[in-house]
């Protein structure tokens, strides 16, 4: 009986310990950051194609939060999406910028993160084998 019982404690502890390792990513970072050089980001949404549905984000930032220039921001977003991609739009001043992109869940085994750069008129994405699908 106590045999049985050790084999049982030291087969959960190989568990937890085996599970303990395992990567289950359930998010992709994304990086916003404002390269400008005097506009502030007021506002940050995202649309997701995941499969046949969108997941939409309306404004992921805080009431009256903006991201002043020469910072960024870490937003989490679904780890993958369809070939329909992510759509990211800013809004600065009065005015909305977006830009449409895949992006790959691993690169080289590792979940990097997607980083958009606004430059004060442009957006443009890097990272985890970002490809620009559209840009308005």
């Amino acid at each position: 009986m106590k045999k049985a019982r050790l084999v049982t404690v030291l087969l959960i502890i190989f568990v937890i310990i085996s599970l303990s390792g395992c990567n289950m990513v359930t998010s992709k970072r994304l990086i916003v950051s404002n390269t400008s050089s005097g506009v502030a980001i007021t506002g940050v949404q995202v649309n997701q194609f995941v499969g046949s549905r969108m997941m939409r984000f309306e404004d992921m930032m805080s009431d009256g939060e903006t991201i002043a220039p020469g910072e960024s921001r870490t937003f989490h977003i679904a780890p993958s999406t369809s070939s329909i991609g992510t759509e990211l739009t800013v809004q600065y001043s009065s005015t909305l910028k977006s830009i449409g992109f895949t992006y790959d869940y691993q690169v080289d085994g590792i979940n990097r993160p997607v980083t958009v750069s606004f430059d004060g008129t442009d957006l443009s994405v890097s990272g985890s084998n970002s490809a620009v699908l559209q840009d308005s």
